[in-house]
């Protein structure tokens, strides 16, 4: 099995919209996503210059051995006609194989497996003005308007991000609320989805039409007066009083851990060394059960290098973060495994590589977005033997980066791909 994926685009994409692939086309990936069966998903934006004008989003699939299968190409976004206001940033493969696309105002798009079509869409409505949120239809847009992010658990229910307008007393949107759906979601059925935490438990702008319908919380629908409080940054300010937050923290990314047990980030509004953070855990009541352990507001602080992404293995119950300090292992109850340090010269290279998934056979994703490449390390069961396990991948792959660029020849690092994308 390859260690080392480039992460291509169709060839004649960039001539069909005549871009020069040379000058100013910029390719940066978001998500990833691998399948039981090996196959993976990669959900990437793309625009021609350096003013990020007429940003489009591209979906890649790819099989076991790393071979492009399809592709699907969305956007621009926000132009007149265009099926999506904006562009998502999340994707999930749900059980049944649909590829969910999520982000932004909670506008989720189905995808069939092989990106041959858009198979529905939960996507919201706009207003007017800059940011579309002017004259604003709230309770058409709910209506028709699904989740901001959604993951699926190993036992196939779907916990599902949040966001609102006028939480943490901002004038937009923002992720607020996390919970778990009641069932599946079908371009023809949305489930209601339970509450189990929120960053604010009182917005701004409540007013009745704002309010999510399809939440419940302790068996009513969690509109605003009923929804979990205090927020995450009051509980785990009570349960660690380091964590002195400045005003307006927000959430990163959560993630399922297992079952019953989900993580969710907290950051500060300032992104600096010394600021509070933390990796809450939650259990599927939307108690908070721990933190991943073992963390400092110096060294091994996410906001050095902006390094935030967490990722797990609800397999094997581990979790992983990157800091600049190194590559960190815990078990599902927040308890430290192993760390590799990049301060030692085997584990180096690991400056240069970004975290970024886990495989449901519990390998190891990680991307160097400058070169396009997607690294895959294979992660023994036993956390003391995860470093031989690097060790042995991570001096390959300067190797195999220089066979690949003989072979696939990119242009600054953009790879190509032989496959006719479905256009969206």
């Amino acid at each position: 099995m390859s260690s080392m994926i480039p992460l291509s685009s169709p060839e004649g994409l960039a001539d069909s919209l005549g871009l020069n692939l040379s000058e100013g086309f910029r390719l940066a990936h978001s998500a990833v996503e691998v399948t039981a069966s090996g196959d993976f998903y990669v959900l990437s934006v793309f625009w021609p210059d350096e003013r990020h004008r007429d940003m489009r989003g591209l979906l890649t699939r790819y099989g076991g051995d790393a071979r492009p299968l399809a592709a699907a190409v969305f956007g621009p976004a926000g132009t007149p006609g265009s099926r999506f206001p904006e562009l998502p940033g999340s994707l999930c493969v749900l059980p049944d194989g649909t590829v969910a696309l999520s982000g932004g105002m909670n506008r989720t798009y189905l995808v069939d497996r092989d990106l041959t079509r858009l198979m529905g869409a939960w996507p919201g409505t706009t207003g007017t003005g800059l940011f579309g949120l002017q004259d604003m239809d709230w309770e058409k847009h709910y209506a028709t308007a699904f989740a901001a992010a959604v993951q699926a658990t190993p036992s196939d229910r779907l916990m599902c991000v949040l966001a609102e307008y006028g939480a943490r007393n901002l004038g937009r949107y923002s992720t607020n609320l996390v919970g778990l759906a009641d069932g599946p979601l079908t371009p023809g059925s949305r489930p209601d989805i339970t509450l189990l935490a929120s960053l604010d438990p009182e917005p701004s702008h409540q007013d009745d039409s704002h309010g999510i319908p399809y939440t419940v919380h302790n068996g009513a629908a969690g509109g605003f007066g009923n929804r979990p409080a205090p927020g995450l940054p009051e509980l785990t300010r009570r349960r660690w009083p380091e964590l002195d937050w400045s005003t307006h923290p927000r959430f990163g990314s959560p993630i399922v851990v297992a079952d019953d047990r989900f993580l969710v980030p907290v950051f500060d509004r300032h992104d600096r060394r010394w600021s509070p953070f933390v990796f809450a855990l939650l259990d599927s009541a939307g108690t908070l059960v721990g933190r991943l352990e073992g963390l400092d507001f110096n060294e091994r602080s996410p906001y050095i290098g902006k390094k935030y992404t967490v990722v797990a293995d609800p397999v094997r119950s581990r979790v992983f973060h990157q800091s600049s300090h190194g590559l960190h292992v815990w078990d599902t109850d927040g308890q430290p495994l192993t760390t590799l340090p990049t301060s030692e010269k085997p584990y180096k290279p690991l400056r240069r590589l970004g975290l970024w998934g886990c495989s449901p056979t519990g390998d190891l994703l990680l991307r160097h977005q400058e070169h396009n490449l997607l690294v895959r390390i294979p992660v023994p069961r036993d956390p003391a033997e995860l470093g031989p396990a690097v060790e042995s991948v991570l001096p390959t792959l300067t190797r195999e980066r220089n066979h690949l660029k003989k072979t696939h020849t990119p242009i600054g690092w953009t790879w190509t791909n032989d496959l006719e994308p479905t256009r969206f």
